[in-house]
């Protein structure tokens, strides 16, 4: 059975290239873009993991992890941030909300592939 995952982005291009790739390989990919729609398909069918833009309009992915990780229903579920800035102080806030992962934009799918399979045994 393949692992699922929601993928919140809002910039279209970029939120279809991730489908694309995570369907390629082996993903059930649900996509979402804003912060709002995000947690509605978070509560509806909840996902293995979740890569999440960090600056999503409505629910921020900060946002969206801290929801996942007080939901019971979502919290076990692998989490990566995403965001154009990588300063110390988003990967400090991402990791105090529980991300398991954040990645600056623009990254190497090899590097989110590597950030999703970390969680395989969660």
């Amino acid at each position: 059975m393949a692992r699922r995952v929601l993928v919140a982005e809002d910039e279209e291009p970029m939120r279809a290239a991730l489908a694309r790739l995570l369907a390629a390989a082996g993903w059930e990919v649900e996509t979402a873009d804003d912060g709002e729609a995000a947690l509605a398909a978070l509560r509806r069918a909840p996902p293995d993991c979740a890569v999440l833009d960090a600056m999503l309009a409505g629910r921020d992915g900060y946002d969206l992890c801290r929801a996942m990780r007080a939901d019971p229903t979502l919290a076990t579920a692998r989490i990566v941030l995403t965001s154009p800035r990588g300063r110390a102080v988003d990967r400090e806030k991402a990791r105090a909300l529980g991300a398991d992962a954040m990645l600056t934009k623009p990254f190497a799918f090899a590097d989110l592939e590597a950030a999703l399979a970390d969680g395989r045994s969660r």
